[in-house]
């Protein structure tokens, strides 16, 4: 078993070593900067950039595991849980693990 922990520090020690840095490009500082402000936009440009972020908003919200689970389990009907009581349930998780984890501690 040790032998494999040391293989594999070898191993990761060699990519490391061997890895090439990304060479950035050098910016010339004497060119001036682009003024966005000759940049005119048009309320077509605009509507267009929002539909596309509407689009793939929706695609993003449609393709979510957790929004499809729920439209696809039936219980729509049902009220959701307000958020305090959410957070409460996550912080008793959250307690009642501390505790099984301190008496795991304590047990070693």
């Amino acid at each position: 078993m040790l032998g494999l922990r040391r293989f594999w520090q070898q191993e990761a020690y060699l990519i490391w070593k061997l890895y090439e840095k990304p060479k950035l490009d050098i910016v010339d500082l004497d060119t001036p900067p682009i003024d966005f402000d000759d940049v005119e936009v048009e309320a077509s440009d605009l509507e267009e950039a929002q539909n596309v972020i509407n689009r793939q908003k929706n695609n993003i919200l449609e393709r979510n595991p957790v929004i499809v689970l729920y439209d696809t389990s039936g219980s729509k009907n049902e009220k959701p849980m307000p958020y305090v009581n959410v957070f409460r349930f996550f912080e008793d998780l959250m307690d009642k693990k501390f505790a099984l984890d301190n008496t795991a501690l304590a047990a070693n």
